[in-house]
Formats: C-alpha cells, sequence, structure tokens
C-alpha cells in the first residue's frame, strides 16, 4: 500500500503514537519537514529524507512547526493502513 499526503502549513493533521505488529512504514520526505516520533526520540525529517520504522516500533507524525510536507508512505509487506 502506497499513500502521498500533503501536510499544509497550519494545518495540525497527524498520527496519534501507535505500532504496526507485521509490517515495516516507510516515509520519503518529497519536500517540506516534517516531525517523527520514533521510539522515544522526536527529529525532523526534511526534503530527500527517508525514514523505516521496524514492526512493534512505537511513531507518530506530523508537519513540522511552522512548515508543510509533501510525503509518501508505504508499508511493507502490503496491508490496510492499521495492523
Amino acid at each position: 500500500m502506497r499513500i502521498r499526503h500533503g501536510y499544509r502549513h497550519g494545518h495540525h493533521h497527524s498520527a496519534p503514537a501507535h505500532f504496526h505488529t507485521k509490517a515495516i512504514e516507510l516515509f520519503f520526505v518529497i519536500s517540506g519537514s516534517r516531525q517523527v516520533l520514533v521510539g522515544e526520540g522526536i527529529t525532523v525529517l526534511n526534503a530527500g529524507d527517508f525514514l523505516a520504522v521496524p514492526p512493534h516500533t512505537p511513531h507518530a507524525f506530523a508537519a513540522a512547526p511552522g512548515c508543510k510536507a509533501d510525503v509518501l508512505f508505504t508499508f511493507t509487506p502490503g496491508m490496510a493502513r492499521f495492523d
């Protein structure tokens, strides 16, 4: 499953902390910046950055403060968005 999502400046859409039991979730930031919580650490991903989150790893995400982001994310193996 592949999803491309744009996060607008000032738009507070985000995903709450969660984890997947079977899939690796992959993020590629096409443009802008995205703030990501992985485990207990928060980092900012910028255009061109890639992140792979292994199964059973708590994570959450949103556009970085004051930024917008265009992000492609996918799961492997393919699955519905939440397992």
